[in-house]
């Protein structure tokens, strides 16, 4: 079994209301890693630099594409709000 078919197994099935609050509960504040905790300028910076280097190849690309213009894209069939258009172009 593939990782890609590990990351799938569960997209089909949903969490019950009462799963999603304990989930929520268990990261939530002081039980969250990283509550309180903030990454330094510097370390932002160097990620972003690591992040922006980063070349991916063609194929990985394509598959990003498709997964972007798919209905499980979080902003499928939203729409912007005028302000955050303009501040774009």
């Amino acid at each position: 079994m593939s990782m890609s078919d590990k990351v799938h197994r569960n997209k089909s099935k949903k969490h019950s209301e009462e799963s999603k609050k304990k989930m929520s509960e268990t990261i939530s504040d002081e039980n969250n890693p990283w509550y309180g905790k903030h990454l330094s300028k510097e370390a932002r910076r160097k990620i972003s630099e690591t992040k922006k280097s980063q070349i991916l190849a063609e194929e990985q690309r394509k598959k990003q594409s498709e997964m972007m213009k798919s209905e499980n894209n979080l902003w499928y069939g939203k729409k912007s709000h005028r302000r955050v258009k303009k501040k774009i172009t």
